[in-house]
C-alpha cells in the first residue's frame, strides 16, 4: 500500500494524459490503444499492492479502497466505449468528471497514510 501512495500523483497523471491522449486520438481519427482497469499502470500496482488487502483493512478505508476501485473501473468501462473518430466532447468530458471523483477519492485516501 506505501507504495501505491507514493506513486498517487503520478499514476493520476497518467490517467490525465490518457484522456488528453483519447481527445486528440477522437480529434484526429486516428485508433486509440485502450486499456483495461488491470492494465494500465495505476491498476497493475492497485491490483496487486491495494486490492487484495482490502479485507484486512478498516472500515473506512476499505470503503473508500472499494469507492477508488468502482470509479477506475468505470474510467476504463467509459473511455473504452469511445472509438475515433468521435464527434462532440460529451463522452471526454464524462471522463474528466469521473477521474475528477477519483482524484478526490485516492487524495483522501493518500491523506489518510495508512
Amino acid at each position: 500500500m506505501e507504495n501505491f501512495l507514493k506513486n498517487i500523483y503520478t499514476l493520476i497523471i497518467q490517467h490525465m494524459s490518457y484522456i488528453r491522449r483519447l481527445a486528440e486520438a477522437c480529434g484526429t481519427g486516428c485508433e486509440f490503444p485502450h486499456k483495461t482497469e488491470k492494465e494500465c499502470e495505476f491498476g497493475k500496482l492497485f491490483y496487486s499492492e491495494v486490492f487484495p488487502y482490502v479485507g484486512e483493512m478498516p472500515e473506512d478505508i476499505r470503503h473508500a479502497i472499494l469507492e477508488v476501485e468502482r470509479l477506475h473501473t468505470q474510467f476504463h468501462e467509459k473511455a473504452s466505449n469511445i472509438q475515433a473518430p468521435c464527434t462532440g466532447s460529451g463522452q471526454i468530458n464524462d471522463l474528466h468528471k469521473i477521474a475528477d471523483f477519483l482524484i478526490i477519492r485516492l487524495t483522501k485516501l493518500e491523506s489518510a497514510r495508512i
